[in-house]
């Protein structure tokens, strides 16, 4: 039983150092003035706090990320971050919120269609 409790802390202080290093990325692309890199680096930093249970961090993230003109019009980078604040939402109890997320990320899909949208995710993998 020991082990899985090093393991457990090995995870977490794996985790805690990619969150770091996801708070860098958003610093590194903020002080470049890359205002559309920011706004990646900060919807990437949603959806890692909101996966590692961090909410408040993942909504205030996502807050952030939304004061960023040229991203929150931004279609596919949007639909991402509206996925990020969903999965936050519904794990923390809040599923009227992540709804209301993913509607709106749905919506975002729907002028050229989400299958367009994942054509185009598929050609750049």
């Amino acid at each position: 039983m020991a082990d899985v409790g090093q393991d457990e802390e090995a995870g977490a202080g794996r985790a805690a150092v990619r969150l770091r290093r996801a708070d860098q990325a958003v610093e590194l692309m903020r002080s470049s003035g890359d205002t559309l890199g920011m706004a990646w680096a900060l919807v990437n930093v949603t959806m890692a706090e909101g996966i590692c249970d961090r909410f408040d961090a993942a909504r205030a993230a996502y807050a952030e990320f939304l004061t960023v003109p040229s991203a929150a019009q931004h279609p596919r980078l949007r639909t991402w971050a509206e996925l990020a604040a969903a999965w936050t939402e519904l794990i923390v109890g809040s599923p009227a919120h992540a709804l209301e997320h993913a509607r709106l990320g749905l919506e975002l899909c729907r002028p050229r269609g989400l299958r367009a949208i994942v054509d185009e995710f598929s050609c750049q993998l």
